[in-house]
């Protein structure tokens, strides 16, 4: 997902004053923490395409050139 995308995807889906929580691929920490989402998410039966969705969003994320602590 791109952030033109989550942020399109926040609008439609959040509750007014929901909070949410962004990770950036360039955050270090980014790749392996919504991989850990991903897999605790198929545990609990959430929909498929959803975790995979996740899983390759994972996969960009750690193929990000240029990564750091987050800022």
């Amino acid at each position: 997902m791109t952030a033109k995308e989550g942020i399109e995807y926040l609008q439609e889906k959040c509750v007014r004053n929901e909070p949410v929580f962004i990770l950036k691929a360039s955050d270090e920490l980014a790749a392996s923490t919504v991989l850990d989402w991903a897999t605790r998410a198929e545990k609990r039966g959430v929909n498929e395409e959803k975790v995979r969705g996740a899983i390759t969003v994972s996969a960009a994320m750690r193929a990000w050139p240029m990564q750091g602590l987050p800022d």
